[in-house]
């Protein structure tokens, strides 16, 4: 595989997080103002620069607000699929929603909550260099407390050996924390169970327990959330990467 190879994306833009109610917002977490732009369109515009074609996208709360944004993706280059979730999926519950599109090849999948500064070339070119190629690659950063996070633990191969969501205090040692962007081999979709699940509690512990192989990527770049007031007002003066 080369990374031009990779041609699909699916973006997470369903959640809404209460942490935020009391900033009034009144807007979907994914269009939430970053470095001058809504998160959802700096992930358009990297996985534009990358080569993607198609991107999907899961919705609930406020859904046309995603729409009247996104369109249909020809902004950007783009061929945007939306799929609306009367009941919240879960990030892993949404992947296999859109398993129809995603059979053939290699797929990124997004977190669109987050904004990040690296690029998605880095998860690509490292997952294809390997031989023979993982099941998964997840893009790893380092950050001080981890235990509002999905923490990674591998071995000197960069394979993950143990992932812990939201960890307790001594629990890990490791500060390699997951960032929300995973490049995903179209057969594990066969392996994420039917209805609500979420990769960090349930899917990722449940490939490695059954033997699959994931790739940690630690990247020297950072990824910012907006999931409370405090850390929305701390991305005020984050400058785009794109």
């Amino acid at each position: 595989m080369i990374p031009q190879m990779v041609r699909r994306a699916v973006i997470l833009a369903a959640g809404k997080s209460q942490r935020l109610d009391s900033l009034k917002l009144n807007i979907p977490k994914p269009l939430i103002n970053v470095a001058g732009r809504p998160l959802l369109v700096h992930h358009l515009e990297r996985c534009a620069a990358q080569g993607i074609e198609e991107v999907y996208i899961n919705l609930h709360y406020l859904p046309e607000q995603i729409r009247d944004v996104v369109g249909d993706g020809s902004k950007w280059n783009l061929r945007v699929i939306y799929k609306y979730e009367v009941e919240l999926m879960g990030t892993s519950g949404a992947v296999k929603s859109f398993s129809e599109y995603l059979q053939d090849a290699p797929f990124l999948v997004i977190y669109g909550d987050n904004y990040c500064t690296f690029a998605f070339e880095e998860l690509i070119l490292a997952h294809s260099r390997r031989d023979p190629r993982p099941d998964m690659s997840v893009v790893l950063f380092e950050l001080e407390d981890v235990s509002g996070s999905g923490v990674a633990v591998c071995n000197q191969d960069g394979l993950i050996q143990s992932f812990i969501e939201k960890p307790a205090p001594g629990a890990t040692s490791s500060h390699w924390v997951n960032a929300g962007v995973y490049l995903m081999e179209p057969h594990l979709l066969n392996a994420i169970p039917g209805g609500m699940s979420d990769f960090g509690r349930d899917v990722i512990p449940s490939f490695l327990a059954s033997g699959k192989k994931i790739l940690g990527v630690n990247t020297q770049g950072r990824v910012y959330a907006v999931d409370t007031p405090e850390l929305l007002r701390n991305s005020a003066g984050i400058q785009s990467a794109t």
